[in-house]
């Protein structure tokens, strides 16, 4: 399989955060083997995606049906406000 995969972490209000990061990681490398299933990629409920760790500022993410969320993170930056010349506020 080739392409965009999302890998669904199933009954992971069971799990604590040791198990969910093995099961990310056994999922991880069957998707990047190309071994994953379908099975293994359906029934999920959101998505977590952070295209952050690439550098990435922007990126238009598509929802998974029948997914409900998708949330996004990107890289962090400083963001300054300037208005009519004089600065208003820093974000980050």
């Amino acid at each position: 399989m080739k392409g965009l995969v999302v890998p669904v972490i199933r009954n992971s209000d069971q799990m604590n955060f040791a198990e969910i990061e093995k099961n990310i990681n056994t999922l991880a490398k069957k998707a990047s083997a190309g071994t994953i299933s379908i099975d293994e990629m359906a029934g999920g409920t959101f998505t977590i995606s952070n295209g952050g760790v690439y550098g990435s500022l922007l990126s238009m993410p598509i929802i998974n049906p029948p997914q409900v969320l998708l949330h996004t993170k990107y890289k962090q930056h400083l963001l300054v406000l300037f208005l009519d010349g004089e600065k208003k506020s820093s974000l980050t």
